[in-house]
């Protein structure tokens, strides 16, 4: 069995495997420049080299997996279930209904741009644009209503 005894073996292992994977995060597929050695928590291997903020993604989301969802379904393993994500989220829901929530965020984001873009909106819409905020807030919620009914 060959463990890393200490810190300065782990940094030597750690460059070794950074120069192997052209210091190329294997999840992000971005360049790392924060490097952390990734491992498994439950057999203790290490697997390669991720940047600092893959690692800490991934180790969340192992550790939502054990809290949520393998003490329910232990036979899904969890790249069973990220294949699934998968699946599910490339699905087209285009032709579905829209959550109540997203038309206010809609509006809030619409009242966060600047007033010349708030105009622009509502004039190539076809719509006179109102004096005050307020006004154009509404004008572009019945906007997106009327658009998606």
């Amino acid at each position: 069995m060959k463990i890393l005894k200490n810190q300065k073996e782990l940094k030597k292992y750690r460059e070794q495997l950074l120069n192997k994977q052209d210091y190329l995060d294997p999840i992000t597929g971005a360049k790392i420049t924060n490097a952390s050695l990734d491992h498994s928590h439950s057999t203790g291997f290490c697997r390669k080299v991720l940047s600092r903020e893959a690692n800490l993604f991934l180790g969340k989301l192992e550790n939502a997996y054990i809290r949520y969802i393998k003490w329910k379904y232990p036979d899904l393993s969890l790249s069973q279930l990220l294949n699934n994500i998968i699946i599910y989220l490339e699905q087209d829901y285009t032709g579905n209904y829209y959550h109540p929530g997203y038309l206010k965020t809609m509006v809030n984001k619409f009242k966060r741009l600047e007033v010349k873009f708030q105009i622009l909106v509502l004039k190539e819409a076809g719509i006179e644009p109102g004096k005050n905020l307020l006004i154009r807030a509404k004008q572009y919620k019945k906007l997106i209503i009327n658009e998606n009914s």
